[in-house]
């Protein structure tokens, strides 16, 4: 099964990073990171892994070209629209991983560095994904970083 284009796609926040509904695609993820806090040191690594999904069966997406973008840092953790939410933060650098994707699981993956600059302590990003074949982003998954 491949992906498609959906029609009239809508997004919720119920599922992490966002959900892509209609009735049979969904984009789910991201898998990691676990937890509720979404907290991560300032020279670690921030996982994000997602997959899209049609009727619960994982779709094949190796042929899609998804970009992943951070913005921040907000003023307010909890207004994703907010001052620093348009602000892109370059996360390509010495330690990030590029975008890789796992046919076996059919989940795509990137490790991105946590470096400072340009990412500070003690501050919340969003990281959103968008889709070329779907036409559709995800919703604002909002992270924190420590010191």
């Amino acid at each position: 099964m491949a992906l498609t284009k959906p029609t009239a796609a809508t997004i919720g926040d119920d599922q992490g990073l966002g959900t892509i509904r209609n009735d049979d695609t969904f984009f789910a993820g991201p898998v990691t990171p676990s937890g509720t806090d979404h907290v991560f040191p300032i020279n670690g690594t921030f996982p994000v892994k997602w997959s899209y999904t049609s009727y619960g069966v994982a779709l094949d997406s190796r042929t899609s070209t998804p970009v992943m973008s951070i913005r921040g840092p907000l003023a307010d953790c909890g207004d994703v629209n907010g001052p620093g939410s348009g602000v892109p933060v370059p996360y390509a650098g010495p330690g990030s991983t590029t975008m890789a994707y796992d046919p076996l699981t059919k989940t795509w993956q990137v490790n991105v560095k946590l470096s400072s600059p340009p990412f500070v302590g003690d501050a919340c990003y969003i990281v959103q994904v968008a889709d070329p074949v779907t036409e559709v982003t995800s919703a604002p998954f909002v992270f924190r970083t420590k010191k």
